[in-house]
């Protein structure tokens, strides 16, 4: 498979050549393997900042920008170990080119854009940097079957990049592994057992992102936010926690169905972290944490 990509704002292209392959290797056993080339554009904004002239003039530095590619690489394990059990083993490499980076800011790559609220607007970007990202992901499934499910997953990984300087840092992305498990248990009731009790259970377990921290002297003096770049994603937020406990009922009627549940969600020791901001004026640094536990109800009538 060939796939063309064109970008009509600067009339950028890439061909990009695919192969996927599985063998099966018994009735309830089978490998698959896919290689390709894709290619992304930036995000949209990026495109349109503006970098200011000497005659006070304005100029997009960033228009000519190119796309973003990556070869991929996957390896793929399936096992069925009964008719409602399934194995899944996964490993991945991919790595990035041509992708945007600054030489004003040389530890700075788009690839750390999406982590926070904002997009960075940086200027005079260019596609000299490099990335690359590994891992192994691991998934037990039940089907639904004889009234419980279940899923579990586990995502072990390696995220790095390499902007102007060329130095290999790790991306706001690597937590390095994330965890869940999920599972649900109905139980019809009544005399014609149109009724279930539902009970379901989730967990997730993710390591912290790293981040840019704060220049707190600098800030204070040049009464703005300004980041210590040399320690640039060395420090990391703290792991994400989070359990959910569902409970409710499903009441089945001829042409449609009734459901209400509770879902009391709870992330431990307020440990994940919502915002992380600097005080301009006396360089405190402020963590605002969402809600611990946080209790919901949801009605929903099915036809």
């Amino acid at each position: 498979m060939v796939s063309i990509y064109f970008f009509q704002l600067n009339n950028t292209s890439s061909i990009e050549p695919r192969i996927g392959l599985k063998w099966n290797l018994a009735p309830e056993q089978s490998l698959n393997l896919g290689i390709g080339l894709h290619s992304q554009t930036q995000p949209r904004m990026m495109y349109f900042v503006q970098s200011p002239l000497p005659d006070s003039k304005y100029i997009l530095t960033n228009k000519q920008m190119g796309l973003s590619k990556s070869w991929q690489f996957v390896l793929g394990y399936n096992y069925l170990i009964k008719e409602y059990i399934l194995f899944k083993a996964e490993t991945y490499y991919q790595y990035l080119y041509n992708v945007p980076v600054n030489q004003q800011i040389p530890q700075y790559s788009i690839l750390n854009e999406g982590t926070e609220f904002f997009v960075e607007r940086q200027d005079s970007l260019v596609n000299e940097g490099l990335g690359e990202n590994f891992g192994l992901e691991l998934t037990l499934e039940k089907f639904f079957y004889r009234n419980y499910f279940f899923l579990f997953t586990a995502s072990l990984f390696e995220s790095k990049y390499n902007g102007y300087e060329g130095v290999s840092r790790s991306t706001s992305f690597n937590g390095n592994y994330v965890f869940n498990a999920v599972g649900g248990y109905e139980l019809p009731i009544g005399k014609y057992n149109n009724r279930v009790l539902i009970f379901g259970l989730r967990i997730t377990w993710a390591g912290g992102r790293p981040y840019v921290p704060y220049d707190q002297e600098e800030t204070v003096k040049q009464g703005e936010v300004i980041y210590d770049w040399d320690r640039a994603y060395e420090e990391r937020y703290d792991d994400y926690f989070r359990s959910s406990f569902r409970f409710g009922m499903r009441r089945n009627r001829k042409k449609f169905n009734t459901e209400f549940v509770f879902d009391l969600q709870y992330r431990s020791n307020y440990t994940y972290v919502y915002l992380y901001r600097i005080d301009v004026t006396t360089g405190e640094i402020v963590k605002n944490f969402k809600m611990g536990f946080y209790p919901n109800a949801t009605i929903r009538i099915q036809f």
